[in-house]
């Protein structure tokens, strides 16, 4: 398990870096004022409302299709073949839950609208509960020590 776990690690850290890039080049970007886009501009006040929508579907998406196939991969009596499918679909998990983010991020230095926030928060919350450790995978694959 703990080659599952350290594989599932780097696709964790691996979204978390591009976040932190994503929000500094966003950062320096907007605080040298090379983002100007007039806030009365249709996009910019439907923009927030899509992304938000899209967050939604992309985390119930995320850990709906990962519960359902955690049962089938519990079920693989080849264990190496069990944890190469549960790194793949948990790695699927991950980036569906990391893309609400990194999408959210440009958005919202684009339009500086505060809701945006609230989505990836949301987001946010749901990677670190996607977190990969040795007992939520023992768990998740109903492996008993």
């Amino acid at each position: 398990m703990g080659e599952v776990v350290k594989s599932l690690n780097v696709k964790y850290y691996f979204i978390y870096t591009f976040i932190i890039l994503f929000t500094f080049i966003g950062y320096f970007l907007n605080y040298s004022n090379y983002i100007q886009i007039s806030l009365h501009d249709t996009y910019v006040r439907t923009l927030p409302i899509i992304v938000v929508v899209i967050s939604a579907i992309f985390i119930v998406f995320g850990f709906s299709f990962f519960e359902i196939k955690k049962k089938s991969i519990a079920r693989i009596e080849d264990k190496w073949m069990q944890s190469r499918t549960y790194i793949r679909f948990a790695g699927y998990r991950l980036y569906c839950i990391g893309a609400c983010i990194l999408i959210g991020i440009p958005v919202f230095y684009i339009t500086m609208n505060s809701i945006i926030l609230y989505s990836i928060g949301v987001a946010a919350i749901a990677l670190l509960f996607c977190k990969p450790s040795e007992n939520k995978v023992q768990n998740d694959l109903n492996i008993h020590m």
